[in-house]
C-alpha cells in the first residue's frame, strides 16, 4: 500500500452514532457477564481512543492508498472497524472481515457494522481456513487478541493450537497464552507485503514462553515499531496488564533494518524511542530492558552475577495458607505437636526493618509468631501417635484440601516443600516506592522460613564456606543489594506499575567489581 492522505476530519454522524451505540452495547455486556468470566475468556474491550491511535499509526507506517482488505481476528463489538472507518478513507476500503467466537458480541457487531460493509463470522479464528490466493488475503490486520492465560485453555484446544503453530514453524511453549497463537496463526492470513497492528501484553518481551513470538517479530516479518505504554498507564480498565503495540509488515527484514522501540503514554507522540537492528534482537533473551536503557546493548558482561553467589528459589507455596499457617497461640490451643511446626515469616508489609533479628527460640523478633504445619508422617501414624493433629487434618479433609492442586501433588498432602531459613530474602512482587525502588531485601537472622511472596537466597557451597571464614561477608553482600542498581530492570512490570521478579531474573543481576573483589579475597583464604 502506498501512502495516502488521511481522510478529512469532518462530521461523520452515522459512524459516530453507531460507535455510541457500540459503547453502550459493550457496557451492557460487561455488566451482564461477570468480570471473572470475562477474565477467563480474555474479553477485554479495546478503548476507542487506543484503537484509533493504532490504526493511525498503521496508516502512517504502512500507507493508506488502498485497496485495503481489513481483518480483525477477535472482533468483539467492532471497535477496530470503527477505527478503520475513522482513519482510512471509505473509498480505499475494499473488504472488511471480522471473527468473533462469542455469538452475542458477533450479533452486536453484525447489526452495527454490517450495513457499513463489515462481514462478521461468528466462529473461532484459529479454526478458520485462510484464503489460498494471496490477492484474496487481507493486507491490513488490526487486533486485540483474547488474553487467555495458558491454564484457562482446554488441554485439547492447547494441543491443537500448538500443532497449528508447529505447522507454521513455531514451537510454542505450553505456558504461552492464547494471544500468542492468534498473532502467529494470523501469518497464514496476511497477504505478502501487507501490514498488521496488534496490542498484546508486554510480558512476551521477557518471559521464556515469549521466545517464539520474539523470533517471529525479529526474523520472519519486518517489525516497524514496538511501543510499550507506561506501566502505570493501564490501557484496559478491567485488566492490570502493561500493554505493547506492535506494527509489522509481512516480509522478511532487510539486513540493515532497525526496529523502533518507543515508550510512553501516547502511542503517536512517544516519550522516547531508540532503534535496534533486527539482527541484534535475535541474540537477546529479553527485550524489556531496551525500553529502559539507552546503553543496554554493547555492554561488557559481568564476571559474576548473583546466581554465581546464591541458589535462588521461590518461597514455599502451601496451597492453603489459612489452614497450614497459624498463629503460634492457636496452634498451641489446638495442641498441634511442636515437632511439626516451623516458624514462618509474615508478609513483607508487616516487616518494618530490613534486618530480621531472632529470638532465642528462632522466631523473628518483634514480628507475629506464625508457624507452618509440616508433617512427614502417614495418616495412620498421625492417627496413632497424635490424635489432636489427626483431628485438625480431618478439618482440612472436610474442606477438600487434599484435592487441591498443590496438596495433592505432595505425599502426604500436609507435608511442605523443603525451604530452610534463608539468610537473605527478596520480595517477589511489589510496586515502586517513593525512592524509586520496588523490591526489598531482608537480612534474616531468624530460623523462619518464608512463603512464595519472597525469593530465598541460599549461598552457593563455596560462599557458605567463605562466610564461615569471614562472618561479615553475607552482611556486606546484603548491604550491596540494598543499593544495587538494575534490580527493577532485571524483572518485569505489569499494569498499574506492579513489578515482579523471578528467581532466574534476580540471578541475572550483575555483581559489581567491588563485591567480586571482596568475595575473591575471602576465597583466597580458603
Amino acid at each position: 500500500m502506498t501512502a495516502a492522505p488521511a481522510r478529512p476530519h469532518g462530521e461523520q454522524p452515522l459512524l459516530e452514532e453507531r460507535e455510541a451505540a457500540r459503547a453502550v452495547a459493550q457496557q451492557e455486556f460487561d455488566q451482564r457477564v461477570p468480570q471473572a468470566l470475562r477474565n477467563r475468556r480474555g474479553q477485554f474491550s479495546t478503548p476507542p481512543a487506543l484503537a484509533v491511535s493504532m490504526l493511525e499509526l498503521a496508516r502512517r507506517l504502512l500507507g493508506g492508498g488502498g485497496p485495503v482488505r481489513f481483518l480483525d481476528p477477535a472482533l468483539g463489538t467492532g471497535v477496530f472497524f470503527y477505527a478503520l472507518r475513522k482513519v482510512y478513507s471509505e473509498a480505499v476500503i475494499s473488504t472488511a472481515l471480522g471473527f468473533e467466537i462469542d455469538r452475542a458480541l458477533a450479533s452486536v457487531s453484525s447489526q452495527l457494522w454490517g450495513p457499513l460493509g463489515l462481514e462478521v463470522r461468528p466462529r473461532d479464528f484459529t479454526l478458520a481456513p485462510a484464503p489460498s490466493r494471496d490477492q484474496d488475503k487481507p493486507n491490513l490486520i488490526a487486533c486485540n487478541p483474547p488474553y487467555v492465560r495458558h491454564h484457562h485453555l482446554d488441554q485439547h484446544v492447547k494441543s491443537r493450537l500448538k500443532r497449528s503453530a508447529h505447522e507454521l514453524g513455531f514451537a510454542v511453549n505450553g505456558l504461552a497464552g492464547l494471544y500468542t497463537y492468534f498473532l502467529l496463526l494470523s501469518d497464514r492470513w496476511l497477504a505478502r507485503g501487507g501490514g498488521a497492528v496488534w496490542v498484546v501484553p508486554a510480558e512476551f518481551l521477557d518471559v521464556n514462553y515469549g521466545s517464539e513470538l520474539r523470533r517471529y517479530l525479529a526474523s520472519t516479518v519486518t517489525t516497524h515499531v514496538i511501543h510499550r505504554f507506561s506501566p502505570e498507564d493501564v490501557q484496559f480498565s478491567d485488566a492490570l496488564v502493561t500493554s505493547v503495540v506492535v506494527v509489522f509488515s509481512n516480509s522478511p527484514p532487510s539486513p540493515a533494518h532497525e526496529v523502533t522501540f518507543s515508550w510512553g503514554s501516547n502511542l503517536l507522540r512517544p516519550a522516547g524511542s531508540r532503534h535496534i537492528p533486527a539482527a541484534e534482537l535475535l541474540g537477546r533473551t529479553k527485550w524489556g530492558p531496551l525500553f529502559r536503557s539507552a546503553h543496554a546493548h554493547g555492554s561488557k558482561p559481568a564476571k559474576y552475577t548473583l546466581a554465581d553467589l546464591f541458589h535462588i528459589k521461590r518461597g514455599l507455596a502451601t496451597g492453603a495458607n489459612d489452614f497450614f499457617i497459624l498463629e503460634e497461640s492457636r496452634a498451641r490451643d489446638l495442641k498441634l505437636p511442636r515437632d511439626f511446626l516451623r516458624p514462618i515469616l509474615p508478609s513483607h508489609r508487616m516487616i518494618p526493618s530490613p534486618i530480621i533479628q531472632s529470638e532465642p527460640d528462632g522466631f523473628p523478633r518483634g514480628l507475629p509468631r506464625l508457624v507452618l504445619l509440616d508433617c512427614p508422617l502417614t495418616p495412620s501414624e498421625v492417627s496413632l501417635r497424635f490424635p489432636d493433629l489427626s483431628a485438625y487434618l480431618r478439618l482440612g479433609e472436610a474442606k477438600g484440601l487434599p484435592a487441591r492442586y498443590l496438596p495433592r501433588s505432595r505425599s502426604p498432602w500436609y507435608s511442605q516443600e523443603d525451604r530452610p531459613p534463608a539468610p537473605i530474602l527478596c520480595t517477589y512482587m511489589a510496586r515502586r516506592k517513593t525512592d524509586g525502588r520496588a523490591f526489598r531485601f531482608f537480612r534474616n537472622y531468624s530460623q523462619a522460613t518464608a512463603g512464595n511472596v519472597y525469593l530465598l537466597l541460599y549461598p552457593q557451597a563455596w560462599l557458605e564456606a567463605a562466610s564461615r571464614v569471614d562472618g561479615s561477608l553475607l552482611d556486606r553482600i546484603f548491604e550491596y543489594l540494598q543499593h544495587a542498581q538494575g534490580v527493577e530492570e532485571a524483572g518485569r512490570v505489569y499494569g498499574g506499575g506492579l513489578n515482579k521478579i523471578e528467581p532466574s531474573e534476580l540471578g541475572s543481576l550483575e555483581v559489581s567489581e567491588a563485591l567480586i573483589h571482596a568475595v575473591r579475597s575471602v576465597r583466597l583464604r580458603l
